[in-house]
């Protein structure tokens, strides 16, 4: 049985790309190539080809031979594929950070949408956008960037067609209803506020055992020597824990 390579046309374009990119190495294509070929009676030449590409190079040629030969403009499939890649290899820590963003910004995301195209600008900018502080947020935007894309897996290249219509009707919804991603930003606050919080807490406190021993006081609780109660100064604490409170906490 001939092995006809048009269904495979997008995935070995997908290859091809990851391949340019080295998101995908020589092995991996080659063995895709070789499994097929172990299941088909007949072969198609171009599997063979692809099986017995001895670097790289030769096999980004070779693919370009068989993707070309193709009226295929689905580019933006092949695209959102390889952002579907990266994703779950980010998520299995198989690549770090630095390979993500340099795998995007290769990547030619122009042939997405313009919400897409944002998004992945953003990142492709990330020492303008993120400071160094900011790491934690850019990990956090670049999943939030990629997880759309966890559905074009590789085994579900037959589907690849469907998911990508879902994704550009869902892409196109979030374009008209404004919902652009902005990058986190995470909102230190300055040493001085900080240092008037814990003054203020420290008064708080300092409140509480003001008041705790007016009332004492006031309740009889705590006398003088021979007994007798010390109302007076027991309101005067609890006046002063209700000014000392306000105070802190910028009630008048």
């Amino acid at each position: 049985m001939q092995t006809a390579l048009s269904p495979y046309n997008l995935l070995l374009q997908t290859y091809r790309d990851g391949l340019a990119i080295g998101l995908f190495s020589k092995d991996e294509v080659v063995a895709w190539a070789d499994e097929l070929i172990i299941k088909s009676d007949e072969p198609d030449h171009s599997l063979i080809e692809i099986s017995l590409s001895t670097d790289k190079n030769q096999l980004i040629s070779v693919l370009n031979e068989i993707t070309n030969t193709t009226a295929d403009e689905d580019n933006d499939i092949a695209t959102r594929a390889l952002l579907g890649v990266i994703y779950k290899r980010y998520k299995a820590d198989e690549v770090d950070i630095r390979v993500i963003l340099d795998s995007i910004e290769m990547l030619p995301c122009y042939k997405l949408s313009d919400y897409e195209k944002y998004q992945a600008f953003l990142l492709e900018d990330h020492e303008f956008t993120y400071g160094p502080e900011q790491q934690v947020n850019l990990r956090l935007d670049i999943i939030r960037f990629l997880e759309p894309y966890q559905s074009l897996s590789l085994d579900k290249y037959q589907y690849w067609q469907q998911i990508n219509n879902e994704l550009i009707a869902e892409m196109a919804y979030k374009e008209t209803q404004q919902c652009i991603h902005q990058p986190y930003k995470l909102v230190m606050a300055s040493p001085k506020k900080v240092a008037i919080k814990k003054i203020s807490f420290v008064f708080i406190l300092v409140s509480l055992v003001i008041l705790t021993f007016g009332v004492l006081l006031l309740t009889g609780n705590l006398t003088n020597s021979d007994g007798t109660p010390l109302y007076t100064p027991g309101a005067l604490l609890i006046w002063m824990a209700i000014t000392v409170y306000r105070q802190s906490t910028g009630k008048e």
